[in-house]
């Protein structure tokens, strides 16, 4: 399955406990991981495929936009305020309509993106609101939370008016600070494989960054890259991070200004309510030949991604030409139209009986913004392939590493300013809790209980894998307890597809939804590959139908077996392929490899 271009990767195993954990368990989760681990992908993947009354929230409107979801305040109806336990704003006169006191009511889960950002009050705040209006003293009120985000990077605000009051209530700002999350902590899940960089040792320094664990050498490296008063080939499509918006506009309107011909504005379409604070794009975008930019959402029939850098080679009131680097090195143009993005609010619907989203508001604009700089905190989550970084200054705990971690390569990384070790800052509250990540041994027994709770009568045994090699429809059998399984011989020069067949029976009201992988390994060199399969929602099953079935895309056997792989019918070989569902191993089976003919029952 993809989300935005990006396909599920089955070997990733902390992303799929997680998604295990999030599908098939009550247990609260902290998501979290460096720079470029996949969360945001995470959080768009648990959406698509949960079926649970479910809320997408987070602190800012722009994250919010970008999650395609609703904003904490408006969500809960909060004031940006400081708020303290046992706030007497939250009263019997604090009152929610009919509608949303239902939508309060239905909901079984909380996603919470950006949550580096929340602020223990404000968290404890949702905790308040949640028991009174679901009338349920379980902590958020028993609706299950999953918070995504890395506390490493971009701190919550504090304002000096409201620093004093804050201290003297919580131990740090951290939504980890928080009284419920301090009672009541959720499984801590960090996500190690590293997608964005390559290099082994720009990775080592970006994680001693984070950890602000940074020595004289790694200083004396990282600094190799400071090129004071580098002025970047016309060609190169460099963008420069910094910590002001001052900054910013300065240089963005520097650039501009020596560009030559006239500027062109394009204003932005607001229908309804889209707060212009939330815009996800400059509300009037001001705009010249030649200028670089950058693209703010992502669409990959058009070939863009939010963060991918360009520069304007052509404008019409209804398209702008945009000239990005191809993937193979050379140019290529792109034909930019106007995007929208929609305002929603979650609402609970009598006829569904369930929660849904409603469109309340649209924002259409180009998706473009000027990208000489940008200011670190709007690219958190964002990725350059080659940056400018002026961060010699950096004010806040997590900028340093921010705005380094952006930057797909060392190669691809300039210094501004130099880096010392006064810029990188790391909250000591941050590192001690690092320290609560939750044992791999744990996260195991959690979800071998939650799986044995699910499906009681199944044994190890009972799982079902058909291997076909023609459009033939398998001959299945029936297997206890509402499993069935056919099996056809392996040849060794065919594409091989996987089936998976389970009965209706096996599922009833109360099932769930999960995630299942299946791993295909030569015995003799050891290759394997692995891949993923959906359960289905029981509800969406037809249950006058027999089977539900899932059929994977063609597996090359030569991939697993090798390119100098000889089939001889007078040796034995074999694959074997092992089965789990939600990471809980279920079953193994063998599989004699023959020759095509005896495959297709010819001989």
């Amino acid at each position: 399955m993809e989300v935005d271009g990006i396909r599920l990767d089955p070997n990733n195993e902390a992303f799929m406990q997680a998604l295990a954990l999030a599908l098939e368990t009550d247990k609260n989760l902290y998501i979290t991981g460096k720079a470029g681990t996949g969360k945001t992908f995470f959080l768009k993947y648990l959406k698509s495929v949960c079926s649970k009354n479910m809320a997408v929230l987070a602190p800012t409107g722009v994250a919010a936009i970008n999650a395609g979801g609703q904003t904490i305040h408006s969500f809960f109806g909060l004031a940006p305020s400081l708020y303290v336990p046992g706030d007497k704003r939250f009263s019997d006169h604090y009152t929610f309509s009919s509608e949303k006191a239902k939508t309060m009511k239905a909901l079984d889960m909380i996603i919470i993106d950006e949550v580096s950002m929340v602020r223990a009050d404000l968290m404890d705040a949702v905790d308040m609101i949640l028991r009174m209006y679901r009338r349920n003293k379980r902590p958020f009120g028993g609706v299950r939370m999953i918070f995504i985000g890395d506390a490493f990077q971009i701190p919550p605000v504090v304002e000096s008016k409201d620093a004093a009051l804050l201290y003297r209530f919580y131990e740090s700002e951290h939504f980890f600070d928080s009284r419920v999350l301090r009672a009541n902590p959720p499984l801590y899940l960090e996500f190690k494989k590293i997608y964005r960089q390559k290099d082994r040792a720009f990775i080592d320094i970006l994680n001693r960054v984070r950890a602000n664990d940074m020595r004289k050498e790694d200083y004396k490296l990282l600094n190799s890259r400071y090129q004071p008063g580098f002025l970047p080939d016309e060609n190169d499509s460099y963008i420069i991070l910094t910590t002001t918006n001052r900054r910013v506009t300065e240089y963005n309107h520097n650039h501009l200004s020596k560009l030559p011909g006239k500027k062109r504005v394009y204003v932005a379409s607001i229908e309804d309510d889209f707060p212009s604070t939330d815009s996800p794009a400059d509300v009037e975008l001001c705009l010249k030949m030649g200028a670089q930019v950058m693209f703010v959402k992502n669409n990959k029939d058009k070939g863009y991604f939010n963060g991918k850098l360009g520069k304007i080679v052509d404008m019409d009131e209804l398209f702008i030409s945009v000239e990005v680097d191809a993937e193979d090195g050379d140019k290529q143009i792109i034909s930019v139209v106007r995007e929208i993005w929609e305002n929603v609010r979650y609402t609970w619907d009598d006829e569904l009986e369930c929660i849904v989203e409603e469109t309340v508001g649209s924002f259409e604009q180009f998706p473009l913004r000027l990208a000489w700089a940008v200011t670190v905190h709007k690219s958190q989550g964002l990725t350059f392939e080659k940056v400018m970084a002026d961060i010699g200054d950096s004010f806040a705990t997590g900028q340093a590493y921010v705005a380094l971690s952006r930057c797909t390569s060392f190669e691809g990384l300039v210094l501004l300013s130099p880096v010392t070790p006064t810029s990188i800052k790391t909250d000591p509250r941050v590192l001690e809790y690092a320290k609560s990540e939750t044992p791999i041994e744990d996260i195991a027994k959690v979800l071998y209980k939650a799986e044995m709770n699910d499906f009681p009568g199944i044994q190890t045994d009972n799982i079902l894998v058909n291997v076909i090699h023609s459009e033939d429809e398998p001959a299945f059998q029936e297997a206890e307890p509402g499993y069935v399984y056919g099996l056809i011989k392996i040849p060794a020069d065919l594409d091989a597809f996987f089936v998976l067949a389970i009965t209706n029976r096996f599922f009833d009201e109360s099932s769930v939804d999960g995630i299942g992988s299946f791993t295909i390994t030569h015995q003799a060199n050891g290759k394997q590959t692995t891949c993923c399969y959906p359960y289905p929602d029981s509800r969406d099953l037809a249950m006058e139908a027999e089977l539900y079935t899932y059929t994977s895309e063609p597996i090359p056997m030569r991939e697993i077996l090798g390119e100098d792989y000889v089939f001889d019918k007078g040796k034995e070989d074999s694959i074997t392929i092992s089965v789990c569902h939600n990471m809980v191993p279920h079953f193994v089976e063998s599989h004699q490899i023959c020759s095509i003919a005896e495959a297709l029952g010819e001989e």
